[in-house]
């Protein structure tokens, strides 16, 4: 299990997106949207597709870095990428 706090998460998500980030617009709700996105897409066998916009994003952020390859650090990056 990935055991970590919250505030673990959510300073390592800002700080993860600051520096994916330098300069650019990419803001952190346009990122959780887009994990969130992903998520819908993934399918998993657990959640159903409608029930994504009920999680948190701390939820959400635990969902990327377990299921994402490169956990949520490269989801953060493929997501800032041009």
């Amino acid at each position: 299990m990935w055991d970590v706090s919250n505030r673990a998460i959510a300073t390592a998500l800002q700080q993860q997106m600051c520096d994916a980030n330098p300069g650019t617009a990419l803001s952190a709700m346009r990122l959780i949207e887009d994990a969130r996105e992903w998520v819908r897409d993934c399918s998993w066998a657990d959640l159903d597709p409608d029930d994504v916009d009920t999680l948190g994003t701390i939820e959400i952020v635990r969902g990327v870095e377990l299921h994402y390859d490169g956990g949520w650090a490269q989801f953060v990056l493929d997501a800032s990428a041009p």
